[in-house]
């Protein structure tokens, strides 16, 4: 897996050669259809939820989800792509012996098929993305 950050080079897809910092900060296109103007909005929360999602090496770290929401306020990751981030943090814990979230409340979250450590409940009912208000939001 490797930790994208806001300055990292993405070297695939539609905007390779790009940063995440690029792709955050692109601009809704507003075009001219028979004088009437449609604003197109940017993409980026559904490239960056794709990505995560779709690509096995994708990893956005906490610090990178904090400074994407301070560049667009409005930038939220969906449910899907929540517990996949957190799915493969709870990866590298077991496998490399840490992970990239750890020490944060907010993503105690354990993947549907884990038992927590916390709650001891199957999933966790302890912090579940869908209740609690976090970095995702």
């Amino acid at each position: 897996m490797k930790i994208y950050k806001l300055n990292t080079v993405i070297n695939f897809g539609r905007y390779k050669g790009e940063t995440l910092r690029d792709i955050i900060e692109k601009k809704d296109t507003v075009v001219d259809i028979e004088g009437e103007k449609i604003t197109i909005p940017n993409l980026a929360n559904g490239y960056i939820d794709w990505c995560i999602i779709n690509l096995k090496f994708f990893l956005v770290n906490y610090e990178t989800l904090k400074e994407l929401k301070l560049i667009k306020p409005n930038f939220i990751l969906s449910l899907e792509a929540r517990k996949e981030l957190i799915r493969k943090n709870n990866r590298l814990v077991i496998e490399e012996g840490k992970g990239y979230f750890q020490g944060d409340d907010s993503f105690n979250y354990y993947a549907d098929d884990e038992e927590c450590g916390s709650c001891g409940e199957f999933p966790c009912m302890c912090s579940d993305p869908e209740q609690t208000s976090t970095i995702f939001d």
